[in-house]
């Protein structure tokens, strides 16, 4: 009997001794999080300001070479402009044949992915992916997402292409992002540091997959970290006593935790 206690006693003494380096383990996971966020913002912070100046800097270039190109134009002598339109014609003749409009390889079908509103930063990566498929040159690619958009994002299309002065791939791509997914350019980490599981961890997991394609370059034990932050206490707790060295062994093991 003294003996059974005993062994009772020294269990329960382990599991706290356990419990108390699962909780100093889970703080200094937090503050390392913290720290490495508040980082990660003031590098993307930067990077946007450069962005922003460099798009500046374009805008401000075109505008500049824009009545050189009119003079360059208006100059030519109409024989020229009758020979260089019957040379560009035949060149752009030339083009359709080997690069039909939004071509599909033979022996597969690319469909082209629709757009809504809805998932703007994978509907753009899935854009960007049919056009290196179907070979789609660069001066139609603002023509085929155009095709793509229905609903609000087509009457928000209307709109954008009338009020802006460059209206390529690049450009549209931000601003389809900036409509329709402000958070990402806000601040892209808040939405997976805001996650937290209140279902299932198969729901969390979905959940926690979809923000994170939006960060490709992340820290993996970053990552690990803040998927583990958001779980349930009773998951969390017990998903410690594991060793996993991959996102997806973590995922895995608290899917068989709960």
């Amino acid at each position: 009997m003294v003996r059974t206690r005993a062994k009772m006693e020294q269990r329960m003494e382990t599991l706290e001794i356990g419990k108390l380096a699962t909780d100093e383990a889970l703080i200094r996971m937090e503050d390392r999080l913290e720290n490495l966020m508040v980082a990660m913002n003031r590098q993307f912070e930067t990077m946007n300001e450069r962005m922003t100046d460099m798009q500046n800097q374009n805008r401000d270039g075109r505008r500049s070479r824009s009545p050189h190109r009119h003079r360059s134009r208006t100059s030519n002598s109409p024989n020229t402009s009758r020979g260089n339109s019957t040379h560009s014609h035949t060149n752009n003749h030339r083009r359709r044949e080997e690069n039909p409009r939004f071509p599909i390889q033979p022996g597969r079908k690319i469909d082209l992915p629709l757009f809504n509103g809805v998932g703007a930063y994978n509907w753009v990566i899935r854009m960007e992916r049919y056009f290196r498929l179907n070979n789609i040159d660069e001066e139609e690619m603002v023509e085929a997402s155009m095709v793509a958009m229905e609903d609000k994002a087509l009457n928000w299309f209307h709109v954008w292409e009338s009020q802006t002065e460059v209206t390529d791939w690049e450009t549209l791509k931000k601003s389809v992002i900036r409509r329709f997914q402000p958070e990402l350019i806000q601040n892209p980490y808040d939405p997976m540091l805001s996650l937290k599981q209140i279902g299932s961890v198969q729901e969390y997991r979905e959940e926690f997959e979809m923000v994170i394609s939006h960060q490709k370059n992340m820290d993996r034990e970053l990552l690990r970290g803040i998927f583990i932050k958001g779980l349930k206490k009773e998951i969390k707790a017990e998903l410690k006593l594991y060793v996993s060295k991959s996102l997806s062994e973590i995922m895995e093991k608290a899917t068989l935790i709960e």
